[in-house]
């Protein structure tokens, strides 16, 4: 991204974290808050954030700095694939795709559970 090569390690049980690398150094961490609850906490250059679900079927989601909201992600579309990110500037791109990919996987663990986990 941007001529640089970052990576996304999913940690903790079931993946429920994760890891952003830019090269072997971690610059944002993230971990799911809660087992019944669509929330993350994300530390990343020295800022802790939180991305909450606004939503009952978790299509939309709000990032927190400091309990105000400084950004938005809202799935749509079949299935909930297509994604539409509002952030201000100030959130770099990388850490915009760290939190998409985030609530993908969360999409991704729910539908396995509605499933059965097949």
């Amino acid at each position: 991204m941007e001529g640089e090569e970052f990576t996304i390690e999913p940690q903790g049980f079931f993946g429920s974290g994760a890891l952003l690398n830019k090269g072997s150094t971690v610059i944002a961490r993230a971990h799911k808050a809660s087992l019944f609850r669509r929330r993350f906490h994300i530390t990343s250059a020295g800022h802790g954030l939180d991305l909450v679900s606004t939503s009952f079927w978790g299509r939309e989601y709000v990032l927190l700095l400091g309990g105000q909201a400084v950004g938005s992600v809202s799935r749509s579309g079949f299935g909930g694939r297509r994604m539409t990110l509002e952030f201000p500037d100030e959130v770099p791109r990388f850490l915009q795709v760290f939190l998409a990919y985030l609530i993908l996987c969360q999409a991704k663990r729910e539908a396995a559970a509605a499933s059965g986990g097949s």
